[in-house]
C-alpha cells in the first residue's frame, strides 16, 4: 500500500514539474537593463530555458500604467510599413540561451513622459509558430 501512495505523489510531482517547466511563461524571462534604461530606450535581456526555443524577432511594444491598469501606448502615428521599425529577421539565442535587445522607441513612441511602463516582446511558440506575449518588468520613468 505504501509503494502505490509513493509511487501516486512521485507520479503527480514529476507532472507538475513537467507542466510548469513547458509553460512558456515559467521558461521565458526579460530583464531590463537598469542601467540601459532612457525616456528613448533600454536593453532587454530574454532569456529562454524551454526545451524547445521560442523564435524572437524584432517586434516588440510599449504599455503604461493607468488608473491601476496595463495599456498599450498609442505610437506617434499611422506607421504603414511597420518593417521599417521592426525588420524581419530571427534572432538566435545565445550559448547562455539568451538574447541581448538593445530598443530604441524614440521612431515609434518618442520621448517616454513620467508613468511606469512594461515592455511587451513578442516571441514566436515553437510548437505551433503562433505569436506568445512575454512581459518585462515594470519601470519607471521620472
Amino acid at each position: 500500500m505504501n509503494k502505490k501512495i509513493i509511487a501516486i505523489f512521485i507520479f503527480i510531482a514529476v507532472t507538475i514539474i513537467l507542466l510548469l517547466l513547458l509553460h512558456p511563461s515559467s521558461v521565458v524571462t526579460i530583464e531590463l537593463q537598469r542601467e540601459s534604461l532612457s525616456t528613448t530606450g533600454a536593453t532587454i535581456i530574454i532569456t529562454d530555458k524551454g526545451f524547445q526555443k521560442h523564435g524572437w524577432g524584432a517586434e516588440y511594444f510599449l504599455q503604461v500604467k493607468e488608473n491601476g491598469e496595463w495599456k498599450r501606448l498609442e505610437p506617434l502615428s499611422y506607421i504603414p510599413n511597420p518593417d521599417s521599425i521592426f525588420p524581419l529577421f530571427d534572432y538566435s539565442l545565445n550559448e547562455h540561451d539568451q538574447l541581448i535587445q538593445t530598443l530604441d522607441w524614440s521612431n515609434h513612441y518618442g520621448e517616454l513622459q513620467n508613468g511606469i511602463y512594461r515592455i511587451v516582446k513578442i516571441g514566436f511558440d515553437p510548437k505551433t509558430d503562433e505569436e506568445v506575449y512575454f512581459y518585462s518588468e515594470k519601470f519607471e520613468i521620472k
